[in-house]
């Protein structure tokens, strides 16, 4: 084996150390994508854990609120429209941020579609309608723009209300 024959050798070695290389920054890669969305994954749910306790687990005042509102948001009088308004608006900053996340790669879209059919649930009831006609404009408008197509794509679903029947308020059982 002359000089040549070890250079073209030294060669194909390095070739196949690159291509090895390679192949397995590539699976570095891919692992650092899936943990990326699992860790996405597991910061949004425990947002929306932490949103949920806080609004409606340690004040339960605002559940007959939420379902006085999704039957008849104009029924409430101007505190509890306040407090709806930051309620509602918190649900569709989270759900906006899913869908963010989304845009971005770090959620799939079978992860978004629930958080979107859920939103596009409650802003279809009566309440969440007069509710998202009030306050859409001071939400990203890109959002607003998926979500009135959502909205649109699912109006023949069941609502909130429909999907959830102890949602209803019935002023009569109070």
């Amino acid at each position: 084996m002359n000089i040549q024959d070890l250079g073209s050798l030294g060669e194909l070695i390095a070739a196949i150390a690159t291509v090895a290389t390679l192949f397995y920054l590539a699976l570095q890669i891919r692992r650092s994508a899936k943990a990326t969305q699992a860790a996405t994954m597991d910061s949004i749910l425990s947002d929306w854990r932490t949103y949920e306790r806080e609004v409606f687990i340690l004040n339960p005042q605002n559940v007959e609120l939420w379902r006085r509102a999704l039957s008849n948001f104009e029924s409430l009088d101007a505190n509890e429209h306040q407090v709806m308004n930051f309620i509602l608006a918190q649900k569709v900053h989270s759900i906006s941020n899913v869908q963010q996340q989304y845009a971005n790669g770090n959620i799939s879209k079978a992860r978004l579609e629930p958080w979107m059919n859920y939103l596009s649930s409650v802003l279809r009831t009566t309440g969440g309608k007069y509710w998202w006609n009030e306050a859409a404009f001071a939400f990203d408008p890109i959002f607003v723009a998926e979500i009135d197509k959502h909205i649109e794509r699912t109006k023949d679903q069941p609502t909130l209300i429909e999907r959830v029947p102890t949602l209803a308020y019935d002023e009569a059982k109070v």
